[in-house]
């Protein structure tokens, strides 16, 4: 049998690859009532958000933040770079006009 690689399946395919995946690996797992899902959901979106403090400095013209807790899992602060998870941030400074 001959194994296709991922980018040369149809969009069909895959999803019914991954549907197969999924359905051998949840077959011994049981159901959980709807309300204790919904609880679990709640507290999810409940969670108060963390706080990160940066310290930043302009050097010549360049800007360079630090953040205060190093090695955060998700973040990466590098000059005026930071990237949370797949998002990234970057910070230019303009000149303030008299």
């Amino acid at each position: 049998m001959s194994e296709k690689q991922i980018t040369e399946m149809r969009g069909e395919e895959f999803e019914a690859i991954v549907e197969a995946y999924i359905e051998r690996e949840s077959q011994n797992m049981d159901e959980i009532a709807a309300s204790l899902f919904y609880e679990a959901l709640e507290e999810l979106f409940a969670a108060e958000p963390e706080t990160v403090e940066l310290k930043g400095r302009v050097v010549g013209t360049h800007l360079q933040l630090q953040p205060t807790i190093p090695d955060m899992p998700g973040v990466s602060v590098h000059d005026n770079e930071i990237v949370v998870n797949n998002i990234r941030f970057i910070i230019h400074l303009t000149p303030v006009e008299s």
